[in-house]
Protein backbone atom coordinates (compact mmCIF):
# COMPACT_ATOMS: atom_id res chain seq x y z
CA UNK A 1 0.00 0.00 0.00
CA UNK A 2 2.51 2.31 0.90
CA UNK A 3 4.25 1.61 -2.46
CA UNK A 4 1.20 3.40 -4.35
CA UNK A 5 0.59 5.97 -1.75
CA UNK A 6 4.54 7.14 -2.65
CA UNK A 7 3.73 6.48 -6.43
CA UNK A 8 0.63 8.88 -6.10
CA UNK A 9 2.21 11.26 -3.88
CA UNK A 10 5.03 11.77 -6.16
CA UNK A 11 2.71 12.12 -9.53
CA UNK A 12 2.40 15.26 -11.07
CA UNK A 13 -1.66 16.57 -12.12
CA UNK A 14 -2.41 19.10 -14.57
CA UNK A 15 -4.42 20.82 -11.40
CA UNK A 16 -0.94 21.38 -9.72
CA UNK A 17 0.93 23.10 -13.27
CA UNK A 18 -1.89 25.28 -13.43
CA UNK A 19 -1.99 26.65 -10.05
CA UNK A 20 2.03 27.06 -10.45
CA UNK A 21 0.78 29.07 -13.88
CA UNK A 22 -1.64 31.16 -12.42
CA UNK A 23 0.96 32.69 -9.43
CA UNK A 24 3.42 32.78 -12.19
CA UNK A 25 1.33 34.57 -14.31
CA UNK A 26 -0.04 37.32 -11.03
CA UNK A 27 3.87 37.33 -10.53
CA UNK A 28 4.66 38.78 -14.52
CA UNK A 29 1.20 40.85 -13.91
CA UNK A 30 3.03 42.64 -10.84
CA UNK A 31 6.50 43.37 -12.47
CA UNK A 32 4.76 44.83 -15.68
CA UNK A 33 2.97 47.28 -13.18
CA UNK A 34 5.79 48.12 -11.55
CA UNK A 35 7.50 48.71 -14.86
CA UNK A 36 4.53 51.41 -15.99
CA UNK A 37 4.39 52.93 -12.31
CA UNK A 38 7.98 53.56 -12.19
CA UNK A 39 7.75 55.09 -16.02
CA UNK A 40 4.77 57.09 -14.57
CA UNK A 41 6.22 58.27 -11.89
CA UNK A 42 9.86 58.93 -13.81
CA UNK A 43 8.47 60.88 -16.53
CA UNK A 44 5.43 62.56 -14.99
CA UNK A 45 2.93 61.66 -17.29
CA UNK A 46 1.45 58.14 -18.81
CA UNK A 47 2.59 56.18 -21.58
CA UNK A 48 1.53 56.68 -24.91
CA UNK A 49 -1.20 54.15 -26.31
CA UNK A 50 1.57 52.04 -28.43
CA UNK A 51 3.25 52.11 -25.47
CA UNK A 52 0.94 50.28 -23.64
CA UNK A 53 -0.15 48.16 -25.88
CA UNK A 54 3.49 47.12 -26.59
CA UNK A 55 3.56 46.07 -23.50
CA UNK A 56 0.50 44.38 -23.27
CA UNK A 57 1.52 42.39 -26.32
CA UNK A 58 5.21 41.77 -24.20
CA UNK A 59 3.11 40.42 -21.61
CA UNK A 60 0.94 38.16 -24.00
CA UNK A 61 4.08 36.62 -25.40
CA UNK A 62 5.93 36.33 -21.99
CA UNK A 63 3.05 34.20 -20.40
CA UNK A 64 2.31 32.48 -24.13
CA UNK A 65 6.10 31.32 -23.68
CA UNK A 66 5.63 30.26 -20.04
CA UNK A 67 2.84 28.34 -20.69
CA UNK A 68 4.09 25.99 -23.62
CA UNK A 69 7.44 25.63 -21.53
CA UNK A 70 4.81 24.46 -18.49
CA UNK A 71 3.19 22.04 -21.00
CA UNK A 72 6.27 20.65 -22.18
CA UNK A 73 7.29 20.53 -18.62
CA UNK A 74 3.69 18.13 -17.91
CA UNK A 75 3.68 16.16 -21.27
CA UNK A 76 7.57 15.38 -20.14
CA UNK A 77 6.57 13.90 -16.44
CA UNK A 78 3.19 12.15 -17.86
CA UNK A 79 4.44 11.12 -21.09
CA UNK A 80 1.67 12.93 -22.81
CA UNK A 81 -0.11 16.08 -22.94
CA UNK A 82 -3.24 17.45 -21.48
CA UNK A 83 -5.73 19.23 -23.39
CA UNK A 84 -7.49 20.23 -19.90
CA UNK A 85 -4.12 21.62 -18.88
CA UNK A 86 -3.98 23.71 -22.67
CA UNK A 87 -7.37 25.16 -22.11
CA UNK A 88 -6.65 26.17 -18.24
CA UNK A 89 -3.50 28.03 -19.25
CA UNK A 90 -5.33 29.85 -22.28
CA UNK A 91 -7.91 30.78 -20.17
CA UNK A 92 -5.44 31.97 -17.35
CA UNK A 93 -3.50 34.37 -20.54
CA UNK A 94 -7.05 35.71 -21.17
CA UNK A 95 -7.32 36.42 -17.62
CA UNK A 96 -4.47 37.70 -17.09
CA UNK A 97 -4.67 40.46 -19.89
CA UNK A 98 -7.78 41.62 -18.71
CA UNK A 99 -6.55 42.14 -15.25
CA UNK A 100 -3.42 43.66 -16.69
CA UNK A 101 -5.46 46.59 -19.36
CA UNK A 102 -7.86 47.24 -16.19
CA UNK A 103 -4.91 47.51 -13.53
CA UNK A 104 -3.23 49.84 -15.92
CA UNK A 105 -6.35 52.20 -16.62
CA UNK A 106 -6.15 53.16 -12.66
CA UNK A 107 -2.34 53.62 -12.93
CA UNK A 108 -3.04 56.07 -16.13
CA UNK A 109 -5.11 58.44 -15.83
CA UNK A 110 -6.91 59.70 -18.30
CA UNK A 111 -6.55 63.02 -20.07
CA UNK A 112 -9.03 65.77 -20.04
CA UNK A 113 -10.42 66.12 -23.54
CA UNK A 114 -9.42 69.40 -25.11
CA UNK A 115 -12.38 71.73 -25.73
CA UNK A 116 -12.49 73.37 -28.88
Amino acid sequence: MTVLTTYFSQRSYGTQHLNIFRRMAHTIISDYLREMKEYVEDKGFPPSFEEMMSAAKRLENDLLLKGDWLKLAYKKERGKGSPSLSKGVKRIIKGALNDYINRTKAITPNKPKEVL
